[in-house]
């Protein structure tokens, strides 16, 4: 498992598999997302399989282009439309994450949507998705490896409800993710930021 601090806003993690490497998130911008896979390229030359979203704010999904290609599942939370639809209708923040090239709106459609808690196996390893429905969006994707003991929760924890400049999330969101990470009982957070 490797994280990618400081590349970008939030972290981009990724998860060593056999035959390859999943991406949990993607950054803010394609050349970050780019950079971010290059600086793991000293570690192992696997090709990128998949990209598991956490939540589909502009710092987690920006990147997604530099991801995306054949071959590449992109997986997010059966709610991401929903949480996307929200994003596009707030005015663009933060211009000097994104320079002159910001979208106007975002268009990304996942390969695959997760409505109820469900395991995957890519590349031999095991990732057990969990959508959540509070704390910062109604989107939320919790990833646990049960194998590892480590769950990305994207933002799920951050210090509001919602984006700064969105209103969104929910305090019985929170609440309920927070009983759902203790069912779970992962020895380590890995969150989005």
């Amino acid at each position: 498992i490797f994280v990618a601090s400081g590349y970008d806003f939030a972290d981009i993690a990724f998860v060593a598999v056999t035959g390859g490497l999943v991406a949990i998130d993607a950054g803010t911008t394609d050349g970050r997302a780019r950079d971010a896979l290059a600086a793991l390229r000293t570690k192992t030359s696997a090709p990128l399989v998949a990209v598991i979203v956490t939540h589909a704010h502009w710092d987690h999904i920006r990147g997604l282009a530099a991801y995306a290609r054949p071959g590449v599942e992109v997986i997010a939370q059966a709610r991401f439309a929903d949480e996307l639809a929200v994003v596009n209708s707030a005015a663009q923040p933060f211009h000097y994450f994104f320079g002159d090239a910001a979208p106007a709106s975002f268009r990304i459609a996942p390969q695959h949507t997760v409505t109820a808690p469900e395991t995957r196996t890519i590349g031999g390893r095991k990732f057990a998705l969990y959508p959540a429905h509070g704390g910062e969006t109604s989107d939320a994707l919790i990833i646990h490896l049960p194998d590892a003991g480590v769950a990305f929760v994207g933002d799920a924890f951050m210090p509001y409800f919602g984006a700064p400049f969105v209103a969104e999330g929910s305090v019985d969101g929170l609440l309920d993710t927070i009983a759902q990470l203790t069912a779970l009982a992962p020895k380590q957070l890995i969150h989005g930021h």
